[in-house]
């Protein structure tokens, strides 16, 4: 599988479990608006009504 689309896979399974873009982001080592802008069209219509995960204490 190409590494792009690995990427866009685990981002969208990442917002449907309700994680943010700033926590997405970190991983990839790109900031939270470089994360949205690469993949939110890929993802937003499928999450848009998911809360979003709360980071732990």
């Amino acid at each position: 599988m190409h590494v792009e689309a690995w990427q866009r896979d685990a981002v969208r399974a990442a917002r449907t479990a309700g994680f943010s873009w700033d926590q997405i982001a970190g991983p990839l080592m790109m900031s939270k608006q470089s994360a949205h802008e690469k993949f939110a069209k890929h993802v937003e219509a499928e999450t848009e009504e998911q809360p979003s995960r709360t980071a732990p204490a």
